[in-house]
């Protein structure tokens, strides 16, 4: 199921736009959702984590669709954005703010094709990175790229990005066969580490950035192989 939001203050302009959305995904035989929103305000009150795609119009009221984009930025670094405007001259500010794509109104079959062809693409490189994490209560969707180590606290993996921990549920060694693939090994008895973010190794240490993890020592040699092909670009 394809999220999908249009920001469109005109509703012949949302409707259009949702009309041609609505049509690819039909041919495509992809299940879509589409909210429409006429204010930027509003759109961004309801901004939603598991976004899919996002369709801007430049000019609206309130607040204009590259400032409100330049906000979806600070929310989502990566959910892709089309600009939607009048002038082609306009759409070269969508690169501002990382724009997939840009529209010219009025929407046609063809330029919607290309573009949602694009946006697809993308999203499903995306989402071959893409874990569901359990955590108490729900579940978390989060990209196995953004992971920098997961540890055993207690009887419990704790996943650990940059900004954030998530405590989740499960064995490390179920952990280790699903992340395998992304890249990820055992350095010792209760830390599966993501290699792309080590940057330095120390006797029976491996730094990622300001943070120390030890190697142990059973582990130590078949580690450091796999972490040598990976920096050669073997693995």
């Amino acid at each position: 199921m394809l999220n999908i939001s249009i920001c469109e203050d005109e509703p012949q302009a949302a409707e259009k736009l949702e009309k041609e959305i609505r049509a690819f995904c039909e041919k495509k035989d992809v299940p879509c959702s589409i909210r429409i929103f006429d204010n930027p305000i509003l759109f961004l009150t309801a901004f939603r984590s598991d976004e899919d795609l996002i369709f801007m119009d430049i000019e609206m009221p309130d607040m204009d669709g590259i400032r409100t984009a330049g906000k979806i930025r600070a929310l989502d670094a990566e959910v892709p954005i089309v600009i939607v405007t009048n002038m082609k001259t306009m759409a070269l500010r969508g690169y501002e703010v990382g724009a997939l794509d840009f529209i010219v109104k009025p929407v046609n079959a063809y330029a919607m094709e290309l573009t949602m062809k694009k946006a697809l693409r993308l999203i499903a490189r995306k989402e071959s990175h893409m874990l569901t994490v359990p955590i108490k209560y729900g579940a978390r969707r989060v990209d196995a790229q953004d992971l920098r180590y997961v540890e055993m606290s207690g009887r419990k993996p704790v996943f650990h990005t940059a900004e954030e921990t998530i405590a989740s549920s499960g064995t490390l060694k179920d952990l280790e066969e699903t992340l395998y693939r992304y890249g990820f090994r055992r350095c010792n008895n209760y830390c599966l580490v993501n290699l792309r973010y080590i940057t330095e190794v120390q006797k029976d240490q491996i730094r990622l950035g300001q943070e120390t993890i030890d190697i142990s020592r059973p582990r130590k040699k078949q580690f450091l192989q796999e972490l040598t092909d990976y920096w050669g670009g073997n693995l």
